[in-house]
């Protein structure tokens, strides 16, 4: 093996090693976020107690330096966790066959054990909308032709579109960075 060759595996493996520890940390997060859901809800949080603790959330998330949608976002995100968890909204309560608190802090808990982050478990705690599931009938007439080189859009131009997104839809850098390390994580992956 060259040094060259030597020196890209020490630099592969730093840069795996980072990326599971962004990935750790984003877990972590998440687990203390859900730990503490599940502590309100079993301590009685109720309906009339979701707008102070929003407020509180983005209030505190905006004095730590975050931009106010960002703040927003979280929050919302953090919002469903907790009417999930505390059975405080009936069309979610229904749709994950929650009755009394005990069930849902088991659904938080299935959801955040499959999550990546808090924005997966806020994803896979939503009630899926009628237009996102396609007929039969609307993917025969989907294309499955892929463009050709030339037609290609760059993939700076891509990254661009998807970074621009990403701060219109309020995501911080931070969130942004933990997206693309695990992205990077699962392509590591899928490469070896």
């Amino acid at each position: 093996m060259s040094n060259i060759e030597t020196l890209g595996t020490r630099i592969a493996k730093a840069m795996i090693k980072g990326d599971d520890a962004i990935a750790k940390a984003t877990q972590s997060t998440l687990n203390k976020v859900c730990d503490e859901v599940i502590k309100a809800a079993r301590a009685g949080i109720t309906k009339a107690d979701l707008k102070p603790l929003r407020a509180s959330i983005v209030s505190q998330y905006v004095e730590a330096g975050n931009e106010e949608s960002s703040a927003k976002v979280q929050a919302s995100q953090v919002m469903r966790l907790v009417k999930v968890a505390a059975n405080l909204d009936k069309k979610l309560s229904d749709f994950h066959e929650i009755q009394d608190v005990d069930d849902g802090v088991s659904t938080l808990c299935t959801a955040a054990d499959n999550a990546t982050s808090l924005k997966t478990c806020y994803e896979s705690l939503g009630i899926p909308k009628a237009d996102d599931v396609a007929t039969d009938e609307e993917a025969s007439d989907e294309g499955t032709s892929e463009p050709t080189a030339s037609e290609a859009n760059e993939i700076g131009h891509l990254f661009s579109e998807f970074m621009q997104k990403a701060f219109e839809n309020g995501h911080t850098k931070m969130e942004i960075a933990h997206y693309l390390a695990q992205v990077s994580i699962d392509l590591h992956r899928d490469a070896s």
